[in-house]
């Protein structure tokens, strides 16, 4: 049976890894929780081939950011990877539908 899950961490401090089933990614959200303008980037991938999906992008203080419009699919143990301008200013939210 699909289950719906939500991840939530601090840009930086982790990196996601699907679970050994496929993954559909349905919503990522970034959250700038600083008081200044930062900027992100997003990669997804396996491990050492990963692809950016958003790169150097601005996201105004207090303003969160959707970084993926529709799904995306995720194979068995691939990673979402995030990096922001500035130490402990970004919280990454992740929405999935694990597929079992």
């Amino acid at each position: 049976m699909s289950s719906f899950e939500r991840q939530s961490f601090e840009v930086g401090n982790g990196t996601y890894t699907s679970k050994t089933t496929d993954t559909v990614l349905v919503g990522l959200l970034l959250t700038n929780i600083s008081a200044a303008q930062i900027t992100a980037t997003v990669k997804i991938g396996a491990s050492g081939s990963t692809q950016e999906i958003i790169k150097d992008v601005p996201i105004p203080a207090g303003s969160a950011l959707s970084a993926l419009d529709g799904k995306l699919v995720l194979n068995a143990n691939d990673t979402v990877e995030a990096t922001a301008s500035a130490s402990s200013s970004c919280i990454i939210h992740i929405s999935q539908l694990q597929v079992t």
